[in-house]
């Protein structure tokens, strides 16, 4: 990706679209039960960024569904 985007980054702009892949409002998972991973499908920029800050390290406390 990054050899593309070198490549045409001054003909073109690039934006990549990412989708929550077991939101707790469609396919849930057991496992992200299980491990506390819970993130209802992004409505806005700002709910994408969510999953992007979550803390990791403690992220069985981290809910946001």
């Amino acid at each position: 990706m990054n050899e593309v985007y070198n490549q045409y980054k001054e003909d073109m702009e690039f934006f990549v679209y990412v989708r929550e892949a077991h939101p707790t409002d469609g396919w849930q998972v057991d496992a992200n039960v299980e491990e506390g991973i819970l993130f209802r499908q992004h409505q806005s920029i700002e709910e994408r960024k969510l999953p992007v800050a979550a803390p990791w390290g403690s992220r069985s406390n981290y809910r946001r569904s």
